[in-house]
């Protein structure tokens, strides 16, 4: 409720029982009872002014102004720039190398130079990049810097309101609650403030040192090389550098909030049910794992939180975050890189349409209610396999189909006396769009095509499935069943209308259009155009008898694309 409103409530209450207390005697005249009710209003209003007057937030210096992420960014890129332009330096680096040159002595000042300058560089490259998780971090405590004091402002006001309605004794209860909430707040922003500066001491050695390797890198004589190398005792000041990650409190700070709520629904009658309700926040998952990576998903794994009604998986990805170095040890990619995956109650999540061969990163959080925890310490790392050919899905085909060949061949059983399916292992889409199968077998009972996900796998033909018959060269297009072309959207090459027992029949899928076309032997053959474009659309065959084989394969024709498809660039199969 506004204060608005409460005054509202208080210039309707002229008889004295409601908003604030009137004792006129029998023998007041009304404009006596006038005069006391404009006292009184008088009275609330300087209340209520008072109040509003004493919620002003106090001026905090703001310190993200400060330009030391600038300047440090600015003299690690003049720093790496030297080390690319010298042409005399080695291009790799390992560790052996760096011990061999802190051990070993060399009489010849220009072999000790080079030793000295690896080691220089393979520690600067260190400190480059710790300096970078430090910086990432301490954006971290920018957004917990934030969010802890939107929460104490969400309930700064939540108190004003309820106070403003109640009328009386609230002065002295929101005096209360308002400084048990300012120690609170006090207390969780020192804890920032404490964690931000070992950062920026951290950042700060960091950078003092690397100063001093440019102006070591800026000696071109080997003797002054050396000598001044060794005066600054560069190498032990790297050493240590090279030391300072970002420390473990900076990292439980990222994550902070204050956990309070305030409780007003009890207090409608009575002020002293007026309280802030404190809740801790749930331990933040960990063991993060990656199970049954292919190459267009992954099987996610946490561990579970009793306190926790519910978690949140986000998914970073390579485009989403292009500048990332592989070799960095920074914690975690920008907040504003990641998305939502999955929000529910289970710890694990099947994560799936992945693109193959790609890198990508996955974080964690679990929820108490509206509490949150920090995101898991490490953030996992999971590149997917390079993409594989299709296969013969086991799991989705019918159990009677006799699937061999790691997967590749498909027949029906020989003790099968009806039509059975088999559904390729993965649907077509804009990258992946053609497909080849061979034929082998001298039944004609053999339908090859392609299907919607879930469709029968006990019919020859249905409603949700597209098949070209070998032999007579029927189309069944969602069930109806074509001789040759007798649809504006079914059409029929000038080249081979039908495919027999050894030819290559191939299927290109267009899933932006909704069309498909099929091949023989390279050669178009039949397109339709109708294709549901808003589910997975996955390679089929239907088997009635077990003469029939059906078999993925590499087969090297290259079909060109038809004209009314999406594309008119030529596809290996």
């Amino acid at each position: 409720n506004s204060t608005s409103h409460g005054l509202d409530d208080a210039r309707k209450d002229k008889d004295g029982t409601g908003g604030f207390p009137s004792t006129p005697s029998k023998s007041a005249g009304p404009s006596d009872m006038i005069s006391m009710l404009k006292e009184e209003n008088e009275k609330l209003q300087k209340k209520i002014h008072e109040l509003q007057s004493s919620t002003q937030q106090d001026t905090i210096p703001d310190w993200r102004s400060n330009s030391l992420r600038s300047h440090s960014t600015l003299t690690i890129d003049q720093l790496e720039d030297s080390f690319k332009n010298d042409s005399t330096f080695p291009l790799s680096i390992n560790a052996t190398n760096v011990r061999s040159s802190l051990n070993g002595t060399w009489n010849d000042p220009r072999t000790r130079a080079v030793r000295i300058r690896e080691h220089l560089r393979e520690h600067a490259r260190i400190a480059r990049s710790n300096a970078a998780s430090i910086l990432d971090v301490m954006a971290g405590l920018d957004a917990a810097n934030d969010t802890v004091r939107d929460e104490v402002n969400g309930v700064r006001q939540t108190v004003l309101n309820s106070c403003a309605q109640l009328h009386r004794l609230v002065e002295k209860k929101k005096d209360m609650l308002l400084d048990q909430l300012d120690k609170e707040e006090e207390t969780k922003l020192k804890y920032i403030d404490a964690s931000r500066n070992i950062c920026s001491n951290r950042l700060q050695k960091v950078q003092e040192c690397l100063n001093l390797v440019e102006q070591v890198l800026a000696q071109d004589i080997v003797d002054d090389f050396i000598q001044h190398a060794e005066s600054l005792q560069l190498q032990r000041k790297l050493k240590e550098v090279s030391k300072l990650t970002v420390p473990d409190s900076a990292l439980d700070a990222t994550g902070v909030t204050l956990g309070i709520t305030f409780e007003c629904e009890e207090a409608k009658s009575s002020v002293s049910e007026l309280q802030l309700v404190f809740q801790e926040a749930p331990d933040p998952p960990s063991d993060l794992v990656a199970k049954d990576v292919t190459d267009s998903s992954v099987l996610l794994q946490w561990s579970a939180i009793k306190e926790s009604s519910h978690y949140i998986l986000q998914m970073c990805t390579e485009d989403r975050y292009p500048n990332l170095d592989l070799a960095s040890t920074r914690p975690f990619p920008e907040d504003s890189s990641f998305t939502i995956i999955y929000e529910g109650p289970q710890n694990e999540f099947h994560v799936k349409s992945l693109p193959s061969n790609e890198q990508h990163w996955f974080r964690v959080r679990a929820c108490s209610n509206n509490i949150m925890s920090r995101w898991c310490n490490k953030t996992l790392s999971v590149k997917t396999k390079e993409e594989r050919g299709f296969s013969w899905d086991r799991a989705a085909s019918h159990k009677e189909t006799v699937i061999s060949m790691e997967g590749q061949r498909v027949q029906r059983s020989p003790s099968s006396s009806h039509w059975v399916c088999a559904f390729g292992n993965k649907a077509f889409n804009l990258k992946r769009r053609y497909a080849t199968i061979k034929v082998s077998g001298d039944s004609p009972y053999l339908y090859v095509g392609v299907a919607y996900k879930g469709a029968p796998v006990a019919e020859a033909y249905n409603n949700v499935s597209v098949l070209w018959r070998k032999g007579s060269g029927d189309l069944c297009f969602h069930g109806v069943r074509l001789n040759r072309s007798k649809l504006p959207s079914v059409s029929s090459a000038s080249g081979e209308l039908c495919y027999g027992g050894g030819d290559v029949v191939g299927i290109m899928v267009d899933v932006k259009l909704g069309k498909v076309a099929f091949f023989c032997n390279g050669v178009l053959a039949r397109t339709a155009s109708g294709l549901r474009t808003d589910v997975d659309v996955l390679p089929f065959v239907s088997l009635g008898s077990a003469d029939v084989v059906a078999e993925f394969t590499t087969e090297s024709f290259i079909p060109t694309t038809p004209r009314d498809f999406s594309s008119q660039r030529r596809l290996r199969s």
